[in-house]
């Protein structure tokens, strides 16, 4: 029984992972504004810079209003 349990689970695995999308993994890594207290007006400083101004654009949905992560998640670690 455990065999054939495993197999077949084994299949069901090896099937979602072949038709699924490639997971993105975002490592962000930084001061205490990468665990969100930054304040919303540091997104007009990021198209100040030609470097970083396409960024901008990605950030804010098109209504100018910052882009919600819908299926994310965030972990941190607060040193205490």
């Amino acid at each position: 029984m455990k065999p054939t349990a495993s197999l077949l689970t084994s299949l069901l695995l090896a099937t979602v992972c072949a038709e699924a999308k490639p997971l993105k993994v975002f490592i962000l890594a930084g001061q205490s504004n990468m665990e969100g207290h930054a304040r919303i007006e540091t997104f007009d400083y990021i198209g100040d810079d030609p470097a970083t101004a396409p960024l901008l654009k990605m950030m804010r949905g098109p209504d100018g209003q910052p882009a919600v992560a819908e299926n994310a998640w965030i972990s941190y670690l607060t040193g205490h």
